[in-house]
């Protein structure tokens, strides 16, 4: 018995051949292009679960990268402005010491006084710095310049642009003296226990004990796993510390130096005060420090002036420490860029492990689908109407 085959069931067939082929070489083609064994997880859902998971991986290394990198630059920005005050904090005192000779002072006044108006500024201007868009020595969430001097020239810790959201520097407490208020008085006017006080470890206060507003620091996280702890905020040891304490290095309170200290730094000046006192109480604040100095001079206060000049001493040298210790978060950071970077080799490695594909493999396989293609279309040529063919080509 003969089989007859028409005309359409041969036009069919070769065309789903045809589809066959050119959809074979598409794939290959697609291989070829993007680099990966697979577009869609349906494809091999086993290895593009695994693909997911390496590829959210990779994507957080990525931002802790970023964040390391950002972290970085804005302590480099902080360490800048540190060096620069360190420069003319040991300017002051070098011409300071000048100004304890009497004679010297007597003839130099003006100038003295110009010279630390200039001072001041500047420290005015580097304690203000900002880095993308904030205050590097600001604290947490300040909205305008945070120091800001007031009329008398000293200066003031702001942390908003309404009346009232700020404090004179020399008047502001650490919880620690908070906390001696409370064993000395059993209390303060705020009413914060000692528990209360220790939980704010981070911030300021004002005589009252009331805490003052965003002078905590800020944490970002650079791949440590950051979580938060008990009492609400961020587990230290989980994420760095990005913010540098701007009201510790310039300064806050005050502080009694006595009358050895006093003839101490004459002594080294090669001055001579009236000997009237026991002490002195001076500014902790190195911008207080200056206008209490132009005080001094203006009064020829030789004694005001060295002790002003015995406490600027070891508030330049906390600057010191200050840099070193960005230094050593610095060093920090580099070690921890650098295992971020190796373990993004590592990821990528395993992406290209599982999505991708041998290039060499794949062109090969498409030249192949290709050759296959167009002989399918030559075959077409012999059973396929012209008419058919001419629309196929």
């Amino acid at each position: 018995m003969s089989v007859r085959i028409t005309s359409g069931t041969t036009n069919r067939t070769y065309l789903k051949n045809l589809n066959g082929s050119q959809y074979a070489m598409n794939q290959a083609m697609e291989r070829v292009e993007s680099g990966r064994d697979f577009q869609k997880v349906s494809e091999n859902v086993q290895q593009g679960t695994r693909a997911i998971s390496v590829r959210s991986r990779l994507y957080r290394n990525e931002q802790m990268t970023d964040n390391v990198n950002t972290s970085m630059e804005q302590l480099n920005m902080a360490e800048t402005c540190l060096k620069q005050m360190n420069d003319i904090c040991s300017n002051v005192q070098s011409e300071m010491f000048k100004c304890l000779n009497t004679p010297t002072l007597e003839a130099g006044k003006e100038a003295f006084l110009s010279f630390l108006d200039g001072a001041k500024d500047e420290i005015q201007r580097l304690a203000n710095t900002k880095y993308n868009n904030k205050y590097v020595m600001g604290g947490v969430g300040v909205e305008s310049n945070p120091f800001k001097p007031d009329e008398n020239g000293y200066m003031n810790y702001s942390w908003g642009t309404g009346a009232g959201e700020g404090i004179k520097m020399n008047e502001m407490l650490s919880s620690a003296q908070i906390i001696d208020k409370i064993n000395i008085n059993g209390s303060v006017s705020s009413g914060k226990s000692v528990a209360t006080v220790r939980a704010e470890v981070e911030n300021y206060y004002d005589a009252d004990g009331n805490s003052l507003k965003y002078t905590g620091d800020s944490y970002i996280d650079v791949g440590l796993d950051m979580n938060v702890a008990s009492n609400g905020k961020v587990a230290q040891k989980t994420a760095f510390r990005v913010t540098v304490d701007g009201v510790n290095v310039l300064g806050y309170g005050k502080t009694e130096v006595s009358y050895d200290e006093i003839k101490g730094i004459q002594a080294q000046a090669g001055a001579t005060g009236s000997g009237s006192g026991n002490s002195e109480i001076v500014s902790n604040n190195i911008y207080d420090m200056m206008t209490d100095m132009q005080d001094a001079i203006r009064n020829s206060d030789i004694d005001k002036l060295s002790a002003i000049m015995h406490n600027f001493q070891k508030k330049t040298e906390g600057i010191i420490s200050a840099e070193s210790e960005i230094g050593v978060r610095t060093k920090f950071l580099e070690t921890n860029l650098d295992r971020l970077e190796a373990e993004n080799t590592s990821l990528k490695k395993m992406q290209k492990d599982i999505e991708g594909v041998d290039d060499a493999t794949e062109i090969t396989n498409f030249l192949g689908y290709q050759n296959a293609w167009n002989l399918v279309l030559q075959f077409g040529k012999n059973i396929v109407p012209k008419s058919l063919m001419d629309y196929v080509n």
